[in-house]
């Protein structure tokens, strides 16, 4: 795909407005360190779920769920969909007493629960194995899978992409704090639900519309041996364990199933 004038445009009209964002908040940030980190405890409620919905979504996240989809049915997505349980918690207990904690990070609420040294190493262990080990992983596959699909639909460069992506999100983040993040994030989550229900549009019209999409699903799942459409997997279906876990285990034992990692 060759970019035009127009494509290079709307490009830096978003990354402008994922600086100006920032930049807006960023008088609000530098007010305390509860500002920056935190948005001075008062962000709302909906910008704050919008944003942790955003997070997950990432460039690569769409063909994910549609290779899932492609091979495991609609009910293979119950590797995450049990985690509407935990966040449903996490909403509605949890994070009232989070907020009765008035800690800052995760990590500082785990020195509280332990005290003592040992808290304090738990607290230093935790703080750096994510930092370093956990986040820099996650990092990693997620700016690679951006980089692919801007080099394979766009024809740009990876180093380019991870350059300019980069130079613009940490700007923002480190100049607004939360306030910052959490506001972007609305704004690209609307841009990413916007063009995934655009190419969904387009991918079913390709295969000659819903009538289409419909007569062509079930040859495709043939192969695998799997309905597509249930939503719970059949007790002959390979899958059944998995969900089995996912709905009794997984959504409990995740590290953050208690709101935030501890």
């Amino acid at each position: 795909m060759k970019l035009v004038a127009l494509d290079w445009v709307v490009l830096a009209a978003y990354g402008a407005a994922m600086l100006g964002v920032g930049l807006y908040f960023s008088r609000r940030a530098s007010r305390s360190v509860d500002d920056y980190f935190l948005s001075g405890r008062s962000l709302p409620w909906w910008i704050a779920g919008t944003s942790m919905i955003a997070t997950t979504f990432s460039a690569d996240t769409p063909l994910l769920i549609s290779s899932i989809v492609r091979t495991e049915g609609v009910a293979g997505n119950w590797i995450w969909f049990n985690f509407a349980i935990s966040h449903a918690l996490t909403t509605f207990f949890l994070a009232g007493l989070w907020r009765r904690a008035r800690v800052v990070t995760d990590v500082e609420l785990c020195e509280r629960r332990y005290s003592g040294g040992p808290g304090r190493a738990l607290r230093c262990f935790k703080g750096a194995f994510y930092a370093f080990i956990t986040n820099s992983v996650v990092l990693g596959w997620v700016l690679l899978a951006m980089a692919t699909i801007a080099q394979e639909v766009l024809g740009l460069p990876k180093l380019t992409t991870l350059a300019v992506s980069i130079a613009v999100t940490l700007t923002y983040a480190t100049v607004a704090g939360l306030w910052g993040v959490a506001a972007t994030d609305l704004m690209q989550f609307g841009v990413a639900m916007a063009g995934s229900v655009i190419l969904a549009v387009a991918a079913v019209q390709h295969v000659g519309g819903l009538s289409g999409f419909a007569e062509l699903l079930p040859r495709l799942m043939a192969a695998n041996g799997r309905p597509a459409m249930e939503i719970v997997p059949g007790m002959g279906q390979g899958i059944l364990g998995g969900f089995l876990v996912a709905l009794a285990v997984q959504w409990w034992s995740w590290k953050y199933s208690d709101g935030g990692g501890c």
